[in-house]
């Protein structure tokens, strides 16, 4: 996150969320990444904070999230 003064107020100026997703193999990531889009602009949570909130998603398959451990 950023931390900025903002009206005189030291406060939350940016949230950056970086969800950890893993797919099956041959899954589609551009569906991935739109239906994380979505999520993103549809979160009441998000909706609500008057800070930024910029989603940066790290998108791995499966087999490749295990040689990864």
């Amino acid at each position: 996150g950023e931390l900025a003064m903002v009206d005189g107020k030291l406060r939350m100026a940016v949230v950056k969320l970086r969800p950890q997703i893993t797919l099956d193999p041959g899954a589609d990531v551009e569906k991935a990444r739109v239906l994380v889009e979505k999520a993103h602009r549809q979160c009441f949570i998000g909706n609500s904070v008057l800070a930024k909130v910029e989603l940066e998603p790290d998108i791995t398959f499966a087999a490749e999230a295990m040689l990864a451990r």
